[in-house]
């Protein structure tokens, strides 16, 4: 399996996937996979098109030398709003992906990631600001998904 350079990610499972403002794909992938599942609003939607798609036996290339501009949102409550449906939808994609190997974020992740989202957003550097904001909105998404799909994946 290629695909564990720039461009994609490979932070929770083996399986590389790009994040889907900088992702191409050949018609015969989209077609053999059956697409995007459009019933996954708010993202998780590439993530689970790439898995299922190593699932089929295709395989994630890098193009280091391709170029992508892509701006997160402007004000914080709208990144933190992006961020916090990214956390639900990921339980989703969890409960999709668990049998085929996705593995559980552990628990004791969630009280430093909190502690580590206040500590930037009381930064002055507003870089360090919105990481904060990121993390603390995706693990706030993760823990409501958790409670409302009743599967616990924070």
């Amino acid at each position: 399996m290629l695909g564990t350079g720039p461009g994609t990610d490979t932070q929770l499972w083996h399986v590389p996937r790009p994040i889907g403002a900088n992702c191409g794909f050949a018609r015969a992938v989209h077609d053999a996979v059956g697409g995007f599942d459009e019933s996954l609003l708010g993202g998780g939607d590439e993530s689970d098109f790439f898995y299922r798609a190593h699932l089929a036996g295709f395989r994630t290339q890098a193009v280091p030398d391709a170029v992508v501009v892509y701006y997160e949102r402007e004000r914080l409550r709208d990144l933190a709003r992006q961020q916090y449906r990214y956390g639900r939808q990921s339980v989703r994609i969890y409960q999709r992906f668990r049998q085929a190997g996705l593995p559980r974020l552990p628990v004791w992740r969630v009280p430093v990631t909190v502690a580590g989202g206040i500590a930037r957003t009381l930064s002055r550097d507003p870089l360090v600001r919105r990481r904060g904001v990121k993390r603390l909105a995706v693990t706030a998404g993760r823990v409501a998904g958790s409670l409302a799909d009743r599967t616990l994946f924070v």
